[in-house]
């Protein structure tokens, strides 16, 4: 059975809880990549048998770090270190694909639609068309290294970017493909928040129902300030975090 190395004894008469005690050891043990992502933790029996503890106190530990992201429990499996969490900041614009390429990772994608639909009166607004025009929806499931991690919706208007539909965008980057074609892209708004995954969300992103993801709304225009797309991403919340640097006012 897995056992914890180089762990301290939990103090018993520390104002600072049992569980949290433990919690934080084996956040340090994760972080100090003394346990490796895709390991296997001890279970709550073992935890409680080497640690002189109860079930619960383990069981609180280990659910704390599983919200933190730090580890991920797997029914009938057991509970196993996660990766770290890839941070990106909201500096600079850049697609999901230069993203992952700046961190030495391969991406992929796995096209739902990709199509002419009418504008929603929500999306006319942000391209500025009216609505019922006819725009192009791009819906990809984004991997890296295989790893599904976001799903998105991307609309751009029609007929402008119509030979969009003609695009191989499962290795492709849409922001390459539209600097192919002239499109120099000057700035974007974006805002994120956080929800529970829907059914079909935690499904592609193998994620359980109603787990925690964070949905990004992003409407990018041109240089000349014409819109170009507008984009909602939901991203699997254990896996990534957004990083945003704030300066005083002066």
């Amino acid at each position: 059975m897995p056992i914890l190395q180089g762990t301290v004894d939990l103090d018993n008469l520390a104002s600072t809880p049992i569980y949290v005690q433990l919690r934080e050891m084996l956040r340090a043990q994760v972080t100090a990549g003394d346990l490796r992502p895709g390991a296997r933790l001890p279970s709550e029996r073992e935890l409680a048998r080497q640690f002189g503890i109860s079930r619960m106190t383990a069981r609180a530990a280990i659910s704390q770090l599983a919200d933190l992201g730090h580890v991920r429990r797997v029914p009938g499996k057991g509970t196993f270190v996660q990766p770290p969490k890839m941070v990106q900041g909201l500096q600079t614009l850049t697609s999901f694909t230069e993203d992952m390429r700046s961190r030495g990772k391969s991406t992929s994608a796995r096209v739902l639609e990709q199509t002419l639909t009418p504008a929603t009166p929500y999306v006319a607004g942000w391209l500025g068309v009216r609505p019922g025009a006819q725009v192009v929806e791009i819906r990809r499931l984004r991997l890296a290294e295989r790893e599904p991690m976001s799903l998105e919706i991307a609309y751009l208007p029609a007929p402008r970017f119509a030979y969009l539909l003609e695009e191989d965008l499962t290795v492709q980057s849409l922001y390459e493909v539209l600097a192919r074609h002239g499109v120099e892209l000057g700035w974007a708004d974006q805002t994120v928040e956080a929800r529970l995954a829907a059914r079909e969300e935690s499904a592609f992103l193998r994620v359980p129902r109603r787990a925690p993801v964070l949905r990004t709304e992003r409407t990018t225009c041109d240089v000349e300030g014409r819109p170009v797309e507008h984009v909602q991403s939901v991203y699997r919340a254990d896996r990534y975090t957004f990083k945003v640097t704030l300066l005083r006012r002066r």
